[in-house]
């Protein structure tokens, strides 16, 4: 019975001891494998890793809502009504709308995310870090270069 007790809280702490480290999303403390962060507000990602995003103060997946002019969720359908992204029109299910005025696509129904207003990134994928793409949070680190060559024979130090 113990055996099993200290082999199931491994089990639970393992991936803790193993995880990546903690970020700050306002005042609170989140990882990126379990949320992605909106300027102060957290949205949950999906068992599979999908991002949601916001809406107000609502979390949505954008493969089935979208948000509206006024900030409300509306459901996406066939015949969902075109909206503007800045003076750039869109279909939502398509297209999710960033600060008003940057577009990024929904690819297999999953939305891409903003970075920095020049990019648009997976967040399975890649990082945004101060607007700027990069490695996932659980990538390994790339390997070191290689060793400089030496020169031997006559011309060797």
């Amino acid at each position: 019975m113990k055996l099993a007790l200290l082999l199931s809280s491994l089990t639970t702490l393992l991936p803790l001891a193993l995880a990546e480290s903690l970020q700050t999303c306002g005042s609170a403390q989140y990882y990126p494998s379990k949320y992605t962060c909106f300027g102060t507000q957290l949205c949950p990602k999906t068992n599979t890793g999908e991002a949601t995003i916001t809406c107000g103060p609502a979390c949505y997946d954008a493969g089935t809502y979208y948000c509206d002019a006024n900030t409300q969720l509306q459901l996406i359908t066939p015949d969902s009504a075109v909206q503007y992204c800045g003076t750039a029109p869109y279909r939502p299910g398509a297209y999710t709308c960033w600060d008003g005025n940057f577009l990024c696509p929904v690819l297999n129904g999953e939305a891409t995310l903003a970075c920095g207003g020049t990019a648009c990134y997976n967040p399975r994928e890649y990082s945004c870090t101060d607007g700027k793409l990069g490695a996932p949070f659980d990538a390994p680190a790339p390997p070191p270069p290689p060793p400089q060559p030496t020169c031997g024979g006559l011309y060797g130090e």
